[in-house]
């Protein structure tokens, strides 16, 4: 087998604004967000493939990277702070699922534009996911699934999305500096926009001179943002996975919803367009 040492499955959800101040190439600072959007995009089965299915499909992928691919189906119980390795795997056998499913032509235009999208930004050569090992690694077990097994497979509540639509799909594009056209009428940068938004919880009397209340306040605007960032229907079914996990009692459970829910109401009055 391939030795898969030198890839780096895991480059495209890295955030390019990172200042890693000398830190080792290897250590990687991940855009969470995007990660757990990820996750809830394949759990939810949004992509018209259940869950279940691309999980055991992926088991190929988890052992040539030497992942316990048990850690997939823990995203079922929770897709916040998912682990970036665990989706990473997830998401390229979702394309792989993609891509073996066009016909043998439209695989070959394909090839280059889903190695670029597994290679990440800013690739080089070294860094670059050899597409070919992928292939030769899964192909044996796509062709062992038989049409009806594929056809349940692909029996969900949604639009078994193909490979063009996957790669153009905007939680795959994992670029954390594209905010469109920005946030506001000023059109603020994602980072401008996160800063206004967390105000409310920054600035509380409570919070100032305190690390750990600040600390926890930065954390509940984030979770809050992925929140209200969220489609509706996707938002409410991970609401409550988020208040459980920056809550330790059921007190702060009933006091986090009501804030939640304030500062999403706060995030579509400051961004309108984003509603």
């Amino acid at each position: 087998m391939s030795d898969f040492d030198d890839l780096d499955p895991l480059s495209h959800f890295d955030d390019p604004d990172f200042d890693d101040n000398g830190m080792h190439a290897a250590h990687h600072h991940f855009d969470q967000k995007a990660v757990d959007d990820m996750a809830h995009l394949l759990v939810s089965e949004g992509t018209g493939v259940k869950f279940d299915a691309l999980a055991l499909f992926s088991e190929p992928l988890f052992t040539a990277f030497d992942l316990d691919f048990t850690e997939a189906f823990a995203l079922k119980e929770s897709t916040v702070e998912a682990d970036p390795e665990v989706v990473t795997i997830l998401e390229a056998a979702r394309l792989l699922w993609a891509f073996f499913s066009l016909p043998k032509a439209e695989q070959v235009n394909h090839y280059s534009n889903l190695k670029a999208h597994l290679s990440g930004h800013d690739a080089g050569d070294e860094d670059e996911v050899d597409l070919d090992q992928l292939i030769e690694i899964m192909l044996p077990y796509w062709t062992a699934l038989t049409d009806d097994e594929i056809k349940d497979a692909e029996n969900t509540a949604n639009d078994t999305l193909s490979l063009p639509k996957l790669l153009s799909h905007r939680t795959l594009q994992h670029d954390p500096t594209n905010s469109g056209n920005g946030y506001g009428p000023d059109r603020l940068s994602e980072i401008e926009a996160r800063a206004i938004f967390a105000e409310p919880l920054l600035e509380d009397p409570g919070v100032l001179g305190d690390v750990d209340a600040f600390e926890s306040a930065v954390e509940r605007a984030n979770q809050y943002w992925m929140l209200a960032e969220m489609p509706e229907a996707d938002r409410e079914h991970v609401f409550k996975d988020v208040l459980r996990a920056i809550a330790e009692s059921d007190s702060d459970m009933a006091a986090f919803e009501l804030e939640a829910r304030a500062m999403i109401t706060r995030f579509y009055e400051l961004f309108p367009e984003r509603g």
